[in-house]
């Protein structure tokens, strides 16, 4: 129940960009986290994975929660800065025990860009309208590649900015997703979750709707067969 405070509403609209996501642990408390917020016309979206779950891996999300809380008050404060104090805070508080990867991205709507950071997190995938019609185009936000939170606390930060245009998506996830098995244990793997990703935002619509569809696929694989690593995934859509 504490743990559940730390995590914000599940879906998120602000002018023309929304943000749905959903979040469900392998045992009773995880070591994946996720967030939004608000900052100086620009909206901010983060997704971790803790090494391990359960209590220790939850512990570092609740010191990842209130160190963003510190980060959100100073506005324009550039993405890999803002890395920096959250890798130090990860740092202070796992004593390198349990580490951490990170997606930080940052949307400016007005100038149609994202800029992100990310501390060895899976990488994020841009779903492009196509100029032609037809289905999304898709590719791995790859960007400089960075440690992970917590290996060492003078670690510096290098961000990407790519464009991010009206129609695109962006897709973020921890590997849980991947690893979901269904009875025959038989892990969902990457084909499994890019079909279903593609054919939850070709459908169209919101977020919401696109991200309802997905989890629709992903608990229908499962089928009730218990979960091997805590699962998350987020959906942000320019509309």
């Amino acid at each position: 129940a504490i743990q559940e405070t730390l995590f914000p509403v599940n879906d998120f609209k602000s002018g023309s960009l929304e943000i749905s996501g959903y979040y469900e642990p392998a045992s009773e408390c995880g070591g994946d986290w996720w967030h939004y917020f608000e900052s100086a016309g620009k909206i901010y979206v983060l997704i971790g994975d803790a090494t391990g779950h359960g209590v220790p891996a939850a512990l570092i999300t609740s010191a990842i929660r209130a160190a963003t809380s510190l980060v959100e008050t100073e506005p324009n404060m550039p993405p890999e800065r803002m890395m920096e104090k959250l890798n130090w805070a990860v740092c202070a508080c796992a004593k390198n025990q349990i580490q951490m990867t990170l997606f930080l991205g940052v949307f400016d709507c007005e100038k149609k860009s994202l800029t992100y950071v990310s501390a060895s997190h899976e990488p994020g995938l841009l779903a492009r309208e196509n100029k032609a019609g037809g289905k999304l185009q898709f590719e791995n936000l790859f960007g400089n590649k960075n440690p992970r939170l917590g290996e060492a606390p003078d670690t510096t930060y290098v961000a990407t900015t790519v464009p991010f245009n009206p129609g695109d998506h962006l897709f973020l996830y921890t590997d849980g997703l991947r690893d979901i098995l269904n009875p025959e244990k038989r892990p969902w793997g990457d084909r499994g979750m890019y079909g279903a990703l593609e054919r939850s935002l070709n459908s169209g619509g919101a977020a919401k709707a696109s991200l309802g569809t997905l989890v629709g696929e992903a608990m229908a694989y499962r089928n009730q067969y218990p979960l091997k690593d805590d699962v998350t995934f987020v959906i942000c859509k320019f509309q």
